[in-house]
Order: structure tokens, then sequence, then C-alpha cells
């Protein structure tokens, strides 16, 4: 976190993995089988014929959030950014981990890239998809996102956005496409793996604890700078 974002944030541990040197040599060279679960099928994002639908599910997924960073009105501007820029890179498109179920993407889980292998959209694109201020406004956001991302020196794998489709909410959509997330983290090399989540979501949280995650961190500021929301907590596993 840079200088300007420890003004603006203020981070507080509130818990700690326990015994993650144990685990970690306990578990030696044991490694994660692909899951398999009746009535499921997860994949990586295959090219044009799933874009429309991620794009629909992250913005639906986001909505409040968005609504209050660029206004109700630039929802489907929102949902024409990620459809431009999934076409435009490749590497975006592999950080996205699909469910399927009856052969319909339900859910995803999109990998947080802080290797700068990404391909961002060009900014002269995306003014021509947002209003002016509304294009300032999200790059407020997409900076957010990054700054309040807690980072560790182990090798971890990071959710930047989950979202499961709202009719299809109660099926553990979400808790299987986080274990094909963990399985494909460590086929990446991940030791661990982390997320955050707004502090007033708690299905999400709930979830998150019963999949074995542990609160690590309160992250705080602005609600300006943090679509609307005063304080997200860092879970890792």
């Amino acid at each position: 976190m840079n200088a300007l974002a420890k003004r603006l944030f203020t981070i507080k541990r509130v818990g700690s993995l326990p015994n993650y040197k144990e685990f970690l040599a306990k578990k030696g060279s044991v490694k994660r089988t692909m899951p398999v679960i009746d009535g499921f099928n997860f994949r990586m994002l295959k090219g044009e014929e799933d874009i429309p639908r991620v794009a629909h599910l992250l913005t639906e997924g986001f909505k409040s959030e968005i609504t209050y960073v660029i206004g109700k009105n630039n929802l489907e501007c929102m949902k024409n950014f990620w459809i431009k820029t999934l076409n435009y890179d490749t590497t975006t498109r592999d950080n996205f981990l699909l469910a399927e179920v009856d052969n319909e993407v339900k859910g995803f889980i999109k990998i947080q890239d802080f290797e700068g292998k990404e391909k961002h959209l060009p900014l002269s694109e995306v003014f021509k998809i947002f209003p002016f201020f509304g294009v300032l406004k999200f790059l407020i956001a997409l900076w957010q996102v990054d700054k309040t991302s807690v980072r560790s020196e182990i090798p971890e794998k990071y959710i930047e956005y989950i979202s499961v489709d709202s009719k299809a909410r109660g099926k553990k959509i979400a808790r299987n496409v986080l274990e094909y997330f963990e399985y494909i983290a460590e086929q990446r090399g991940a030791q661990k793996v982390a997320l955050t989540v707004y502090s007033n979501n708690k299905p999400a949280i709930n979830l998150y604890l019963r999949a074995g995650y542990t609160t690590t961190y309160e992250i705080s500021g602005p609600k300006c700078l943090n679509a609307g929301h005063e304080e997200v907590l860092a879970h890792h596993y």
C-alpha cells in the first residue's frame, strides 16, 4: 500500500492463520485434486461465447457498488466495459474461473492480477464507454480495489471478484466455485489464498468462515473511495 493509500485507509490486523507453518509442513507434497461435484462443470472462460454472460453476472453481482460509483444509468456502460476488456486481453480471460449448471454459467471467480500481466483497455476506449466523470470515478474504484488488497510475502492468489446468478442462489455455487479456485490457485503456485469482502455482507462472510477462511484484517476508509462501504474485511486460507 502506497503512502497516499495509507493516509486514506486504516488497516487493523484482527487475526492470523493458525499454525500456518505447521500446516505447510504437514501438507508436504499433497496436492489438491480437481473438484468433481454432481451437477457442476468447472472450467476457464472460453472466449466470445462466455463473455456477454460473464459481463452480465459481474454487473448484476456488484450492481449496488457500481450504482454508487458511476450511477444507475451507467450500468450498461459497465457491462460494455467488461465485454470490451475480455475481448481485448487473453490474460484477463484466463483469470476467470466459471461454474456451469445445466450448461449455463451460473457463477464465477476472477483472480486478481498482482503481477501486471493483464492488459488494460486503452483509456481512449474507456472514454468511449463511460461519460467523463464516470471514467474518473471508475478509475478511483479500481485503484481502491488494488490498494485495499492485503498481500503477504508468501506466494498467494487473491480473489478480485466472485459473483453468482441471483436466480441460482442457495445452490452452493459460490462454495463450489471457491473450491475450484483453490485448486487452480495451487496449480499456479500459490501456498495460500486471500480475498476481501464488505463487512456488511454477512452471507458471504459466513460462507468464507465455513470454508475454513480466517478474518485477518479490518480495512476502513472513506465511503466515497470504497463503493459506499465503510469497512472491508480481508480473509486468508
